[in-house]
């Protein structure tokens, strides 16, 4: 419902009462102002009968102007002006809100990675849904062996949920939901009979559903759309979070350590793009080879509103269950920044401030984050310390290299990075890679090196995306003589193939 005070929309230093008072000058008729009240707010009933028109919000009357036939105009531009300011409060709450999503989503990050059993996310995590949308009573609940368990509640306990109920159908679609003021009865086996709200989000990862977190309110208090958003953004944070710390806990209480490393690339490959999107008049493709069962290197791509794409590389400094569980926390942080929508340079000062707060025993992520708007082929990147890309420029045979633009993340908390921008035309083919591909050694213990990945996308330039990635990987093998990798590999590519209606 529109919220405006006509009274400070006609206060005397408003930009408002400003105009009303040159027009009420320039016509020189009197009139008065009155709030729906009948409160007196300018001129005076003095002026006399005369004609009545109303200042109108919407479906609202949020007062009345009185006075001859230009009384009519002083309404108009009151009315025009209501509007004008409702959309102005309506813009800084949907700000505020988003600011408070951000802010929520890093706070339960940080939480999370001090707390990495399974019981201590979903505490957390139905702690924070709590504290911002009201609710009677809720709970996070897990599959385990096809059956739900209750993990965290707080007011009623919910046992038994009914068979083809929206909480079931939540599970079944992947997809949340609200319902307002239905019968307990037709979720919960209660048999109560009195009439309440539900509010349910999907717990789940690429790979598969994990459980579902949900709250009930009052039938007289209904859920809204911004609650049922707000929580299903904190169950795609908290959904990742439970898998990589229940996977984690299963292996340590079964103390087989392959089996421990063996689930964690598990978790480590369900956080790398399942599929890469299709984008187009463009092909992307991508591969990663880790030197151990998991990896400190990781790639994402991320294509939702059909006009730009995000493009991520990086790599922590170490190897092992360490760099694969910083690497996991890496990604969160980035992803929740690059969702701002804010300019590169500043998703990546967001996320080096953030991993220099948390980061351990000394680790460190070099990072290239690359921001493309699919239609114009103009690309904005920033690079943290990392190996710089390879582009390739079709028109004039040109290779250039994407050099870095800031410090590794998480050396210094106040490192401020910079954003470079370049352009891909048709044929331009951009190749990102960590450095375990320039590092890798024949038996000779001779790198392979930056001259001869070079050498090899110019050779290869013609070839579409995967064709140039799957050579790659056929000269190292053949360099390294199918050795045993010292490091992690990973490489991503991006070809633009058309232009815009090409």
């Amino acid at each position: 419902m529109p919220q405006v005070s006509l009274e400070r929309l006609l206060a005397r230093k408003s930009e408002m009462g400003k105009i009303v008072s040159d027009l009420s000058d320039f016509s020189g008729s009197p009139f008065t102002i009155e709030d729906k009240d009948g409160k007196v707010l300018l001129g005076s009933n003095a002026a006399g009968p005369g004609l009545r028109y109303p200042i109108e919000l919407e479906d609202q009357i949020l007062g009345w102007v009185t006075g001859d036939t230009n009384a009519s105009v002083l309404a108009a531009v009151l009315s025009y002006g209501a509007r004008q300011e409702d959309e102005k409060k309506s813009l800084v709450n949907e700000l505020v809100d988003r600011y408070r999503e951000l802010s929520l989503l890093h706070h339960l990050s940080e939480r999370m990675a001090a707390s990495p059993q399974p019981e201590s996310v979903s505490e957390i995590a139905l702690e924070e849904v709590r504290r911002l949308i009201k609710a009677d009573s809720g709970a996070l609940l897990l599959l385990e062996e096809g059956m739900l368990r209750t993990v965290s509640d707080f007011g009623i306990s919910y046992q038994s949920i009914r068979q083809g109920c929206l909480l079931e159908q939540i599970l079944q679609t992947g997809k949340a939901e609200l319902a307002n003021d239905i019968s307990i009865d037709d979720c919960f086996a209660v048999d109560d009979g009195y009439r309440v709200s539900i509010l349910g989000a999907p717990l789940k990862t690429e790979r598969r559903m994990l459980g579902i977190i949900f709250l009930v309110g009052k039938s007289n208090q209904a859920f809204t759309a911004g609650d049922l958003k707000l929580l299903n953004t904190i169950a795609m944070q908290v959904a990742p979070a439970i898998e990589i710390s229940r996977l984690y806990q299963e292996s340590i209480e079964k103390a087989r350590f392959e089996h421990e490393l063996k689930m964690a690339r598990q978790v480590q490959e369900s956080l790398l793009p399942l599929h890469l999107p299709e984008i187009p008049g463009w092909a992307v493709a991508s591969r990663w080879r880790p030197a151990r069962e998991v990896s400190g290197d990781f790639y994402d791509v991320i294509a939702e509103n059909g006009q730009s794409v995000d493009l991520v590389i990086a790599d922590v400094t170490d190897k092992g269950m360490p760099a694969a569980l910083f690497m996991a926390f890496t990604r969160s942080i980035l992803r929740i920044s690059i969702y701002s929508g804010d300019a590169p340079a500043n998703v990546i000062t967001s996320v080096n401030q953030s991993i220099c707060r948390d980061s351990y025993e000394g680790l460190f992520t070099t990072l290239v984050y690359a921001h493309l708007d699919q239609k114009t082929g103009q690309l904005t990147y920033v690079n943290a310390g990392h190996n710089p890309p390879l582009l390739f420029h079709a028109r004039d045979g040109v290779l250039e290299t994407l050099g870095r633009t800031g410090l590794t993340l998480g050396v210094d908390i106040d490192s401020t990075y910079i954003q470079n921008t370049v352009q891909m035309e048709v044929g331009d083919f951009l190749l990102f890679y960590t450095d375990g591909i320039t590092e890798a050694t024949n038996p000779d213990q001779e790198g392979f090196g930056i001259e001869r990945l070079k050498q090899h996308v110019l050779r290869h330039r013609d070839c579409d995306v995967e064709a140039i990635l799957d050579e790659l990987e056929a000269a190292l093998l053949e360099f390294t003589r199918q050795g045993q990798a010292m490091d992690d590999m990973t490489m991503m590519g991006l070809k633009r193939e058309k232009s815009p209606g090409g």
